[in-house]
């Protein structure tokens, strides 16, 4: 009994830190609610077609990717628990600048929408009538070949990898993708616009996603629709309590425990018993 006390003490400490700690640090939109209004939903739409369209215009080889990849396997459209656009993009050192400056005055061509070579943002009303901004993770990366093989991989600027979240987070979460896997690319129809997309999906979603043919939601929120931190909470400080409950028992049922001592040989003798062996009392 008290092994399981102490599992599901652990278990509800690990909930607690993974759930509004890590997951919410790692992923801005963890908190919101389950699933998208379809205002939201529609608002993304938009948002991937503006750049999309001027990813096209600027001739950039990129291709759809993470949630917005598994949502196209499992449902051709977006995972409506999804809350980015992830879309990833080759880095070309010699044409970054130009390339930047283009598409900051493409996206400000566009109503409410702003960006640059790294993240974009659109700003919208949701159906309260509450202003909302969505956002676009714009990965770079490079082609490089190690040990003999010709791999895709993360390109990031020094001042983001001498940052703490980098460091503790996102580093150990970077793939060397095999080069076929993305090469060549395949255009596919997508959230109302044509778009690029990897090579082999599936070999792609295996290697970002080793659970990706579960089609689970990882939000605690759609899992426990109407509740809030609150509830998350109270099951951390219940834990606290009863780990506090259980560990002077522990020490009191240590501190009665038989304990084994060696007599001195006159006693031993005195009492007739074998002065090789211990008392117990």
């Amino acid at each position: 009994m008290k092994g399981v006390k102490v599992i599901a003490i652990s278990l509800l400490a690990v909930l607690f830190i993974t759930h509004k700690l890590l997951l919410p640090l790692i992923i801005s939109y963890y908190e919101e609610d389950c699933y998208m209004s379809k205002t939201k939903y529609g608002a993304y739409r938009l948002f991937f077609q503006r750049i999309v369209t001027l990813y096209d215009q600027l001739e950039q080889v990129y291709w759809v990717d993470s949630g917005l990849l598994l949502g196209y396997y499992r449902l051709k459209d977006m995972l409506p628990y999804d809350g980015d656009i992830d879309i990833n993009r080759i880095h070309v050192p010699s044409k970054e600048a130009k390339f930047d400056k283009r598409f900051q005055a493409g996206m400000r061509a566009f109503p409410e929408t702003y960006g640059n070579a790294m993240i974009a943002k659109m700003n919208f009303t949701d159906s309260s009538g509450r202003r909302t901004e969505l956002t676009a993770d714009l990965f770079r990366y490079q082609i490089e070949v190690i040990n003999g093989h010709k791999v895709v991989v993360n390109y990031w600027n020094q001042h983001i990898t001498n940052t703490s979240k980098y460091q503790l987070f996102e580093k150990h979460f970077e793939k060397q993708i095999p080069y076929e896997v993305i090469f060549p690319l395949q255009r596919l129809e997508f959230l109302g616009v044509t778009a690029s997309f990897p090579n082999n999906i599936e070999r792609l979603l295996s290697i970002r996603f080793p659970t990706y043919k579960v089609p689970l939601p990882y939000k605690w929120k759609c899992y426990l629709p109407k509740a809030n931190a609150i509830v998350i909470i109270f099951l951390f400080v219940a834990a606290v309590v009863t780990a506090w409950k259980v560990m002077p028992l522990r020490k009191q049922r240590q501190s009665h425990r038989t304990r084994i001592v060696t007599l001195p040989r006159n006693n031993l003798l005195n009492i007739g018993a074998n002065p090789t062996h211990a008392t117990m009392f």
